[in-house]
């Protein structure tokens, strides 16, 4: 494991308590209501959802109902265990977890209908761990399974201050522009899209009106988060 990784593990068990207060409730909203829909846009099938970086869980027992299994993969024990105290009675009998590095799961190949993937691969500190998480991704989906993954984006803001890479309370992170994370998931995947989200000020915290907003050309100056999707060649 990189030195990196080795440290946002030790961060994420230590911070796991409280992770899912750290970011804005209307932003996670915007988010988790992003993935949503681009799962009910794009999925063939809903036999079997995997969550690589579930963290906490927040997508996971969001996009969970709609599946007939999910597991959540993470490298954190912690995170798992908050993970597994969240989780609402009705999803108990459904969902599993499995303590692994995102970029070599175990998991045997072909057994996803969609991969989701949310706020990891800006956390991942070379171009060699980076592209096997896309790698992995691919290897777990069935033919014609639909990966949806988020990162944060290089908007204006950060171009202006220069930060595309940065070290930061023990946080490894690399921001992405669309073009680039467009070519990382098309070497992999088939008809990929990406778009910018989460735009809006946190003085304005309406998700829906920034769902719509993502839609619009040019939002991508502005988007905190990326969001791609793909999907795996052949037939589900």
């Amino acid at each position: 494991m990189h030195p990196l990784q080795q440290q946002e593990q030790e961060k994420r068990d230590r911070e796991a308590h409280g992770y899912e207060g750290f970011f804005p409730v209307w932003r996670v909203e915007a988010e988790t209501g992003a993935v949503q829909a681009a799962i009910a846009r794009g999925a063939r099938r809903r036999d079997r959802v995997v969550d690589l970086g579930t963290g906490t869980g927040r997508v996971l027992r969001a996009v969970a109902p709609e599946f007939e299994e999910a597991v959540g993969v993470d490298f954190s024990a912690a995170s798992l265990r908050g993970h597994a105290e969240r989780l609402p009675d009705d999803l108990r009998t459904k969902v599993t977890w499995r303590q692994a590095d995102a970029t070599a799961t175990g998991l045997e190949g072909g057994v996803a209908d969609v991969v989701t993937c949310v706020q990891l691969l800006q956390h991942l500190p070379t171009d060699e761990l980076r592209d096997a998480l896309v790698a992995e991704a691919r290897r777990i989906l069935r033919p014609g399974g639909l990966l949806v993954l988020t990162c944060y984006g290089f908007n204006v803001v950060h171009r202006l201050r220069g930060r595309r890479e940065s070290v930061e309370g023990g946080l490894y992170v690399r921001r992405h522009s669309p073009s680039e994370l467009r070519r990382r998931l098309a070497r992999a995947f088939e008809g990929v899209r990406v778009r910018a989200i989460v735009g809006l000020p946190d003085a304005i915290p309406l998700p829906r009106l920034d769902r719509w907003m993502s839609h619009v050309p040019g939002w991508s100056l502005f988007g905190r988060t990326l969001l791609g999707t793909g999907r795996r060649e052949g037939d589900a």
